[in-house]
């Protein structure tokens, strides 16, 4: 598929789209759901690994990841994606950074988000949590969502979501 026709389809810019393609930017998780659609792709399918029905150490230099928001950069745990029950995500954000500018919601999964280090504030609909570390929260993830870093360092997040939304 040509970026003008991905573009077409996505309504974003064929600039942006090379530059997403380059590594030279980073994709809201609007923006990635976008060109998800547009390739007729789950977004746990920019993920996926090849099925292996044995078990597998995953090494953390291995883990399949991708940036997303702003100064976010999310890891795959799980070693196989997507699982039929459960989908294990690392997050980073970076100090200032955040999931992206709007909030978004995703599937109709329950959704545990943990933070392992840093502090965070988390946009859930209309209500705004704040979480630090070894706080936990547990939402749906069809309910729109935002997490911003609110620590002076970078922080690190585990989301665990069931079943795996697509």
């Amino acid at each position: 598929m040509t970026l003008r026709v991905l573009s077409e389809r996505t309504g974003l810019s064929e600039s942006f789209l090379s530059q997403l393609e380059r590594g030279l930017t980073e994709a809201s998780v609007a923006s990635i759901r976008r060109i998800a659609d547009a390739l007729d792709l789950l977004v746990t399918d920019l993920f996926r690994m090849p099925d292996d029905p044995s078990p597998r150490v995953l090494v953390k230099a291995d883990r399949p990841h991708m940036c997303f928001g702003e100064g976010a950069t999310k890891y795959l745990l799980t070693s196989r994606a997507p699982t039929r029950n459960v989908e294990v995500l690392q997050a980073t954000i970076e100090v200032g950074g955040s999931t992206g500018t709007q909030a978004y919601a995703h599937g109709d999964s329950d959704e545990l988000l943990i933070v392992s280090t840093g502090e965070v504030q988390l946009e859930l609909g209309d209500e705004v949590f704040r979480l630090e570390v070894g706080d936990s929260i547990f939402y749906p993830s069809s309910r729109h969502h935002r997490v911003i870093n609110a620590g002076a360092d970078a922080c690190e997040l585990i989301w665990v979501i069931s079943p795996p939304s697509y």
